[in-house]
């Protein structure tokens, strides 16, 4: 036995020793000389791994996998035009080989590999190493091994002996002060480095965890994982301290070397991160459909709070915020009403448990923030929620004292979406979607004031513009003065006479002589009030002012004047600094990522609750906002944004609010208010997004006609027409009208009269062009359809058609498209009349002056020209 042991440390002697000398030779040889130099020596050094990686072991491998070959590796490996890059493959391709005979081989190279790269070694080499080895490790159960070496390099083991080097008097003294220089400097280099690797560990413990398929090492190591959060982000204990957790019995180790904040607070955040997503890492043996299922002994967040009781218990251990008393009560009181919610979200049925999940994820975000911000004020506003929606199946003996008041106190929908718009406003990502997440949970239950509250914040702008370009949604004015006339870049200028260009110089020259007005009085205000004091903010600045305005009489000498500009651009500089720089464009940013994640939430709504009257109720807000950021200063992404939640999320879905909570006035008021915007509307995208939304109304509203007689679907259109052909501010293109009169066919038979009116008046030929268009289109719609509307409406309207067919005639349009589209018109009209007029010839119908010259119009000579159906319709008469 004796030989035996001398035989064993003999050889772990031989071992070590041989170790020693692989490390040195390679940092001698390798790392200081073959790789810093040509081509040609880092092609020998890579030829060197290819003949000693395959037989060296792990302890060897970390030896030569260093951080300078590896650097060289990724650098070679970036560009493919490189001389060296066939043979980078080669070498990365027999390291990944050797990584794949052994399990500790495999975790060592992709430790080595993440180290370098600070976990994007994948990513930098444009390969798949770290990802194939991971895979290795999970067919042969080695993540256990990666688990232990990762907390083993964050606790910082290896580094402890290079960063506590201090630097002493004697040290200065004797080796002098550029040699303690040179220590102080290493040892913050060292810092930095560990808090990098510190980093890019914790993402690795998070992203290992994805990769593991067996269900039972998940789970445990899900629960080590929190565990080793749980500490490092909201305990601290003394250096290198090993504590015997009794409920657990096993050790912890604390970190060898103090945290900085930064690593406590990328603790923090994937800890909520990770019990947000707790849902989708379920435990070994649950079913994978049926996520609202899980216990609550089987639940994550339930073994969060076990952690934090466990380390409470622990006497050399402290939280990092201590609580006061009345934190200590709130946070009682937030953990019973989570440990109710998890009973509660395995019994019930599954909206309750979708709902009582929801804000039970959200209770333990709160929770997980004490250590930053202790006990807050909505966590309790939350807890009254709960209490409010679960009725007596949240049973909390401290909110029975506030039951008395129930007839004062706010419906608790309305304090429960004031808190997620709170929640959203916060800079935390995994807050934010576990309010989002019981946004969801609860969007069954919302009312018109949280649709207000919500639409608040899309609408809400830090920095107006000159104009007030919404003041009608708000006002509800139905003066036409008060539309938007915001111009449009992309706008394109088909519309002949559509828009009159003098009116708009004449309202730039009233406002360019207002503005000239305005800097005058200001110049002579400014003149004026020389005697007065100014205020200014700085003390200095005021003393030298008095000081010169005592002494008006003698001369302002040089440092009197110097001062003064000094402070002048002092003030000047911290005013742009905050103004332009800072502190506005700070908010502006953080308004506009606010209104994006509130959107996302509206866009959620819409897709599952269309048939929801509230969303008539966000429209008006939704179109403000749309219409600033659209504008000139506003913001592109939004105005994306906004339109794709309203054309895709709203307006062609295949539901639209209906039934008796739809109001058909409110209904025919918002669709005569954007039909007003609509006409007035110069940026192209908006003016788009409005006209879609007026057939959306239309839709909802003639669904309402069904129920309600006092409806009048046509009103709006008419209105709009009318404005279409005599005022030439209109917007509008003919194209919206003919898509009016495609979906709602009784509308265009009741607008008939008004469009013939319009052709035989019209203003210019283009005009009576587009309403000979609409006629045509609402002809060949209606003709042979057997409609008693229709043959009503033809026979009202014959003797304006043969006023219209004799004007037409005498007054022949220049061009062959206008002459065609006459052509059409009289060949339609010719086919409608024999269809559904059959009881008198055409003849009678129209009269004999009307009728030649009818039959002159689709007569043989204009044959070569005509188009298809009015061959069919002259073969007819």
């Amino acid at each position: 036995m004796k030989k035996k042991k001398k035989r064993l440390k003999n050889v772990d002697h031989m071992f070590a020793k041989t170790e020693r000398r692989v490390a040195v030779f390679w940092k001698t040889v390798v790392d200081n000389a073959l790789l810093p130099s040509s081509h040609e020596r880092k092609y020998l050094a890579m030829e060197l791994v290819l003949l000693l990686i395959p037989k060296l072991s792990a302890s060897c491998g970390e030896s030569i996998l260093s951080k300078e070959l590896l650097c060289c590796l990724l650098d070679i490996l970036a560009a493919k035009g490189n001389l060296l890059y066939k043979s980078a493959q080669a070498c990365l391709g027999s390291i990944c080989e050797w990584a794949k005979t052994d399990m500790e081989c495999a975790v060592t190279a992709i430790v080595c590999f993440q180290r370098v790269s600070h976990g994007k070694f994948d990513a930098l080499s444009k390969t798949k190493s770290v990802k194939e080895l991971l895979s290795f490790l999970n067919i042969n159960d080695g993540f256990l091994n990666l688990h232990k070496k990762l907390l083993w390099l964050f606790n910082g083991d290896k580094t402890i002996s290079a960063i506590n080097g201090r630097v002493d008097e004697k040290d200065a003294d004797q080796n002098g002060f550029e040699d303690a220089l040179f220590k102080e400097k290493n040892k913050e280099s060292n810092l930095k480095s560990l808090e990098t690797q510190r980093h890019w560990i914790i993402e690795q413990l998070l992203s290992s965890l994805k990769e593991i398929n067996n269900s039972a090492l998940r789970w445990s190591l899900q629960k080590e994982t929190l565990k080793f959060l749980v500490a490092n982000a909201l305990f601290s204990g003394p250096i290198g301290l090993k504590c015997y957790l009794k409920e657990l019995q096993e050790e912890f180790q604390f970190p060898n070397y103090p945290l900085s904040d930064n690593t406590r607070k990328l603790c923090l955040e994937r800890l909520q991160s990770m019990l947000v997503n707790t849902p989708s890492m379920l435990p070994p043996g649950s079913n994978k459909t049926a996520k609202l299922e899980i216990s609550a002994s089987s639940d994550l967040r339930n073994y969060f709070v076990e952690i934090c009781d466990i380390f409470d218990n622990v006497t050399e251990v402290s939280r990092l915020r201590p609580l006061s008393e009345d934190e200590k009560q709130g946070t009682a009181t937030l953990r019973l009403c989570i440990s109710q919610l998890c009973l509660l979200s395995s019994e019930g049925n599954n909206e309750q448990i979708e709902k009582a999940r929801a804000m039970h994820s959200l209770l333990m975000q709160l929770l997980a923030q004490t250590v930053t911000t202790g006990i807050s004020d909505l966590a309790m506003e939350l807890i009254m929620c709960c209490k409010k929606a679960f009725g007596n199946l949240i049973k909390l003996d401290i909110l029975d004292d506030g039951e008395s008041e129930e007839e004062e106190a706010p419906f608790f929908m309305d304090v429960l979406v004031e808190t997620l718009l709170s929640l959203l406003a916060q800079p935390s990502a995994p807050m934010r979607t576990a309010a989002e997440q019981v946004f969801k949970a609860f969007c069954d239950d919302l009312t018109e004031s949280n649709m207000l509250s919500i639409s608040k914040v899309i609408k809400k702008q830090l920095n107006r513009s000159r104009r007030d370009i919404a003041s009608s949604l708000d006002t509800g004015d139905s003066d036409e003065d008060h539309f938007l006339e915001v111009e449009d870049d992309d706008d394109d200028g088909d519309d002949d006479g559509a828009i009159d260009e003098d009116d708009h110089e004449l309202e730039d020259n009233n406002e360019s002589k207002v503005k000239e007005s305005r800097n005058s009085n200001s110049d002579t205000e400014g003149g004026g009030n020389k005697g007065t004091k100014p205020k200014v903010n700085d003390e200095g600045m005021t003393k030298d002012i008095s000081d010169i305005e005592d002494d008006s009489g003698s001369d302002m000498d040089d440092e009197a004047m110097f001062k003064i500009d000094v402070h002048l651009a002092k003030l000047l500089r911290q005013r742009r600094a905050s103004g332009e720089k800072g502190e506005g464009k700070d908010a502006q940013t953080q308004l506009l990522h606010f209104q994006f994640r509130v959107l996302s939430l509206l866009g959620y709504f819409f897709q599952k609750k269309a048939s929801n009257r509230l969303c008539l109720v966000a429209l008006p807000a939704l179109f403000q906002a749309l219409i600033i950021s659209s504008s000139d200063g506003g913001n592109p992404q939004l105005a994306d944004r906004i339109t794709s939640i309203l054309q895709s999320g709203l307006f062609k879905a295949k539901e639209y609010p209906k039934g008796q909570g739809v109001d058909a006035a409110e209904v025919a008021a918002l669709l005569e208010q954007n039909m007003k915007m609509a006409l007035r509307m110069k940026i192209k995208r908006v003016r788009q997004v409005l006209e879609s939304c007026c057939l959306w109304l239309m839709k909802v509203l003639q669904n309402q006609s069904l129920h309600e007689e006092s409806v009048h679907l046509d009103v709006p259109a008419k209105t709009a027409l009318n404005d279409f052909f005599y005022h030439r501010k209109c917007c509008l293109k003919a194209q919206f009208f003919r898509e009016i009169f495609s979906r709602f066919p009784d509308i265009g038979l009741n607008s008939l009269g008004l469009l013939i009116e319009s052709c035989t008046k019209a203003r210019t030929e283009f005009l009576q062009h587009k309403a000979l268009q609409l006629i045509t289109s609402i002809l060949h719609a209606n003709c042979g359809k057997r409609n008693s509307q229709f043959k009503v409406s033809l026979l009202q309207n014959l003797p304006a058609i043969s006023e219209l067919i004799v004007c037409l005639v005498h007054k022949s349009p220049n061009g062959k498209v206008k002459k065609s589209e006459v052509q059409r018109f009289s060949a339609a009209l010719m086919k409608a009349i024999r269809t559904d007029l059959p009881e008198k010839p055409v003849k009678k119908q129209i009269g004999k002056q009307a009728y030649s010259l009818l039959e002159s119009a689709v007569s043989g000579k204009l044959k070569g020209n005509m188009p298809v159906e009015m061959k069919n319709s002259q073969e007819v008469v």
